[in-house]
């Protein structure tokens, strides 16, 4: 096994309140241990929530994390471009961005896409979860 990912879509995170999250984070990181890298998703409709739970995946020993658009609202681009970098650059550890229009109503252009790689250094990758 090369690494974790975990709190994710098909992880139905959001079905979890934000105190079972990060509870969950705690339990999870504990129990790798360190041995492979972890992935956790921190997914939520809104920045401010995000920019927590990624602070607290960082602080429990995470080494990374997956950053979905905001769901729920049908979010502009460059509102979609500042809650991508304000959570990249809200922690030190790896950031990736995680495209999935079915569930959050949203297609990541590649413009957006590039500009965030340009401008966010710990933005390593993309999670591209599209039907086609």
């Amino acid at each position: 096994m090369d690494g974790i990912s975990a709190l994710r879509c098909t992880g139905e995170f959001s079905q979890l309140t934000n105190a079972e999250r990060r509870h969950f984070a705690e339990e999870l990181t504990g129990i790798v241990g360190g041995h492979v890298p972890l992935l956790l998703g921190v997914g939520s409709s809104g920045t401010r929530e995000a920019v927590h739970l990624a602070r607290h995946a960082e602080n429990v020993g995470a080494n990374g994390v997956l950053v979905v658009s905001p769901f729920y609202w049908n979010v502009a681009e460059e509102a979609l471009y500042k809650h991508f970098k304000t959570v990249a650059e809200s922690v030190e550890i790896s950031a990736l961005v995680y495209n999935f229009p079915l569930l959050t109503g949203i297609d990541l252009f590649l413009t957006l896409v590039a500009r965030l790689a340009e401008d966010c250094s710990n933005l390593v990758s993309i999670k591209d979860t599209v039907a086609e």
